[in-house]
């Protein structure tokens, strides 16, 4: 897993993002800002693949130890509005909470160097993006976001 990732200035002008802020808002959640933070912050989170485990206790610990005014079930409200906005998918797999950034391939550089994923695919997921094994061909990937 890389310790660091590309966060893509287009996050901030992101209709999706954006539409998190305003619905976590229209519903009266406490803290909406916490909406686009914690979809920001994931990021460096993620593995190679953009999957990370998607338990909110994990996420709670791990991407926002600090926020002690969040619960889990904030958490977990903040995860369901993402992933009905498309900017997550999440799935259990093998009693494994996955969560896995939609689109993910598109704002990161370095994946030709990528190491397996220790989390299952997410049933369904688009293979537009994925390499074969470790070829990590740039080449074969531009061709594919050319696509």
């Amino acid at each position: 897993m890389a310790n660091r990732r590309m966060i893509s200035k287009s996050i901030s002008t992101s209709k999706r993002v954006t539409k998190l802020l305003k619905e976590l808002k229209a519903v009266g959640f406490q803290y909406p800002f916490v909406g686009p933070l914690l979809f920001t912050w994931l990021q460096p989170h993620v593995d190679d693949w953009g999957r990370c485990d998607g338990d909110p206790f994990w996420i709670k610990l791990n991407v926002i130890p600090s926020f002690d005014e969040i619960s889990e079930s904030d958490i977990e409200t903040v995860l369901a509005l993402m992933e009905n906005l498309e900017l997550i998918n999440r799935h259990i797999i093998n009693g494994i909470n996955v969560l896995q950034v939609v689109n993910f391939e598109e704002h990161q550089t370095g994946l030709h160097k990528r190491t397996p994923s220790k989390f299952p695919e997410i049933p369904g997921n688009s293979k537009k993006f994925r390499l074969k094994g470790r070829e990590g061909k740039r080449t074969e990937l531009k061709k594919r976001l050319k696509d």
